[in-house]
């Protein structure tokens, strides 16, 4: 009897013993063949084996690119073809004078941008801002109230304008109390000029060469005769004072002058 109790015994240890033997080799073989897939695969491959849990993984964006080129002194800004003159802002405004400025989409005339003139500092600091990349017309000084567009052509009630010179970016700007509308020779005669290395300067237009203009010395346009300018020495700050010369102030599409807004 004693016996019997002995082997019944030995029958359920060992029938425990080979049930748990079963499971510890069953688990082991899975882990295993987890482990060697992994192994096998490439590590691109393995970030994307569903038994591994994945990664987000994030696009880095490239930069965009940009011409290292001072905007005045920008080439882009010389070609003035299909353009008729320039919108620019009345000069000494005041706060009394203030008013918005509505750049639209031509397409649709939505709005691409919108703000007021003369603005205060804050403002002014985020239009400058602007300025830098999104809004770069041929000059856009907001702290100064200064803004000009080349303009393409004049509509009843709005002018179509260059926005952005590289690339050439067209939008429409409605017309408003701050705004004119200026030929390229009335602009001419009131901006500050200076001239590249091969400009000419003659005594009448088409005559005999006087002298060569300086380039680092400012000019103010007096006088236009088709495609030449009279000039003189900015500095003498009056309209009496001697005329230097002539100069040719474009070619065909091509602007010659190098227009200047502070000085």
């Amino acid at each position: 009897m004693v016996y019997g109790k002995l082997l019944s015994c030995c029958l359920v240890a060992c029938l425990y013993i080979g049930c748990t033997n079963n499971q510890a080799n069953t688990a082991p073989e899975k882990s295993q063949e987890e482990v060697s897939v992994s192994a096998l695969l490439p590590k691109s491959q393995a970030a994307d084996n569903p038994i591994e849990p994945r990664t987000k993984t994030t696009v880095k964006e490239e930069p965009v690119r940009t011409i290292d080129i001072p905007r005045e002194y920008d080439e882009s800004k010389t070609n003035i073809s299909h353009t008729i003159g320039v919108v620019t802002v009345k000069k000494y405004l005041e706060k009394k004078d203030r008013d918005r400025v509505h750049i639209l989409n031509p397409e649709d005339d939505t709005i691409w941008l919108s703000f007021e003139l003369p603005c205060e500092y804050e403002e002014c600091d985020s239009l400058y801002q602007l300025s830098e990349s999104f809004l770069t017309p041929r000059f856009f000084y907001p702290l100064y109230d200064m803004l000009v567009m080349d303009c393409i052509k004049e509509e009843p009630d709005s002018y179509l304008v260059l926005v952005n010179h590289y690339p050439r970016t067209v939008k429409r700007v409605r017309k408003s109390s701050i705004l004119k509308f200026e030929t390229w020779q009335e602009h001419l005669t009131h901006t500050i000029l200076s001239f590249y290395g091969d400009t000419e300067v003659r005594e009448i237009p088409g005559g005999e060469l006087v002298v060569d203009p300086q380039p680092c010395t400012a000019y103010r346009g007096i006088d236009i005769i088709d495609d030449w300018l009279s000039i003189q020495d900015y500095e003498a700050r009056s309209e009496d004072a001697e005329i230097i010369g002539w100069v040719k102030w474009r070619n065909k599409d091509t602007l010659l002058v190098d227009i200047g807004y502070l000085w």
